[in-house]
């Protein structure tokens, strides 16, 4: 890279859903790629491979059903944000951006597009950072 010229970062989403609920997966994928297009999104067809994917996709963002994978993944650089979603509506699911965690009863699509958008924003402000404040 030139001297003066900015680092493109390339955020990486990483989506796995259950094979009962692998079409709520698709459909986030989809609706990923089709909003961000610059961002690369990755589908776990396989939820028992899951800590593998994420060790060699090293993701800023994965999306998981709640039901899972409850425990927090380890990668090289850490985790900059992390979506377990509720499949039952009247459970909250778990949003966490840079550390910072809450709750939303059955989150909309724009919302979850929301959480890119946010995750994509804390790399722009800090290139060269690739891990959250805290643990997501």
């Amino acid at each position: 890279m030139l001297s003066g010229e900015a680092e493109v970062i390339r955020v990486r989403v990483l989506v796995a859903f259950e094979d009962t609920y692998r079409a709520y997966g698709d459909a986030i994928v989809r609706a990923i790629r089709s909003t961000y297009p610059r961002i690369e999104v990755l589908a776990v067809a396989d939820v028992r491979e899951l800590e593998a994917e994420v060790a060699l996709f090293d993701p800023h963002l994965v999306i998981t059903s709640r039901s899972s994978h409850p425990a927090s993944l380890a990668s090289r650089h850490g985790r900059l944000s992390r979506v377990k979603l509720s499949v039952d509506p009247n459970q909250p699911s778990l949003l966490c951006i840079n550390g910072q965690r809450r709750e939303s009863l059955n989150p909309s699509l724009e919302e979850l597009l929301d959480v890119v958008e946010d995750t994509e924003s804390v790399l722009v402000v800090a290139p060269s950072r690739e891990t959250g404040e805290g643990e997501c």
